[in-house]
C-alpha cells in the first residue's frame, strides 16, 4: 500500500514539473517580446519547480507515514496487574537470580574456606614443644619455642630459626623429621 503511495506521488510530482517547465517556456517568450532577460526567468522557473517538488515530497513523505501506520503497532508499558497477584511489583523477582548466585557463592566458596581458616587458627593455637611442622617457604622444623606471633623451630640439631605464627602451614605427624 505504501508503494502505491510513493509512486502515485512520484508520478504527480513529475507531472508538476512537466507543467511548470511548460509554463516557464511559454513566459519565456512572452518576456522576450516583453524585454525581460533569460537568466531571470530560469531563476523563477527553477524556484518554482524546487517549490512544487518540495511540496510534493512533503505530501507523499505523510501519506508513506500513515500507511507505515498500519504496519507497526504501537507499543504500550504493561500494568502491574499481573505482577500483583505474585507478591508487588515484581521487585523480589528480579533479585532472585542475584539472590540464587549468592547462595550458591556462599556454599561453594564463602564457607569452605572460612572452614579452613578456622581449622588453621585452631592448629596455631594448639602449637606445641616439640610438634612437627612445615612452613609457607616449605622448611622442615621441630616447635622449640611458641609465643604470641612467632615461633622457634629446630631446623637441625643445633639450629634454630624464628618464624610467623602465620607461617606455618601444616602440622606433621610425630617421627616424620627423624624418617625422612
Amino acid at each position: 500500500m505504501a508503494c502505491c503511495h510513493i509512486y502515485s506521488t512520484s508520478i504527480t510530482c513529475f507531472l508538476a514539473i512537466l507543467i511548470v517547465i511548460e509554463s516557464a517556456k511559454s513566459k519565456a517568450s512572452n518576456a522576450r517580446m516583453a524585454g525581460c532577460s533569460a537568466s531571470e526567468l530560469e531563476i523563477g522557473s527553477v524556484g518554482l519547480i524546487c517549490f512544487v517538488s518540495v511540496a510534493v515530497t512533503r505530501q507523499s513523505y505523510f501519506i508513506h507515514e500513515r500507511s507505515l501506520n498500519v504496519f507497526i503497532s504501537n507499543a504500550y508499558a504493561q500494568s502491574s496487574g499481573g505482577l500483583a497477584s505474585l507478591g508487588g511489583d515484581g521487585s523480589l523477582m528480579s533479585f532472585l537470580p542475584l539472590v540464587l548466585m549468592f547462595v550458591v557463592l556462599y556454599f561453594l566458596m564463602i564457607r569452605p574456606q572460612m572452614k579452613r581458616q578456622k581449622e588453621q587458627r585452631a592448629m596455631m593455637d594448639a602449637l606445641a614443644k616439640s610438634d612437627e611442622v612445615v612452613t609457607s617457604g616449605g622448611v622442615l622444623g621441630k616447635v622449640v619455642k611458641v609465643t604470641e606471633s612467632y615461633v622457634t623451630l629446630e631446623v637441625s640439631s643445633g639450629t634454630e630459626i624464628v618464624v610467623q605464627k602465620v607461617a606455618i602451614t601444616m602440622l606433621l605427624p610425630k617421627g616424620t623429621i627423624k624418617a625422612i
